[in-house]
């Protein structure tokens, strides 16, 4: 029996490889959920996204507020201190407190 159909026949049961990509997706993804939840806490008083950056050990912006910040945002669980001006150098984002 095989797992996948592939051009490659030397692929049988025995070769798992194909799960690896797998496993890894959903190991990153477990992960970014319990970074999340611990960064909504984090954020139980304003913090600035360099804070956030910071308490995550993470470098890149682009990647911290696509993968982070920004569903965060979106599901409600932080929101902005001004709201108004989301690009703001002074914006910080807090825990929202209907969020529980």
């Amino acid at each position: 029996m095989l797992y996948a159909t592939l051009k490659n026949k030397n692929w049988g049961k025995d070769d798992a490889s194909w799960m690896v990509p797998i496993q890894d997706s959903i190991q990153d993804s477990i992960q970014d959920g319990i970074q999340d939840d611990a960064l909504v806490e984090f954020c139980s008083v304003p913090r600035s996204r360099k804070e956030m950056m910071a308490y995550l050990k993470l470098e890149n912006r682009k990647s911290f507020t696509d993968y982070h910040l920004r569903p965060l945002l979106e599901k409600g669980k932080i929101v902005m201190t001004i709201p108004e001006k989301p690009n703001s150098k002074n914006q910080k984002y807090v825990k929202n407190k209907a969020w529980k």
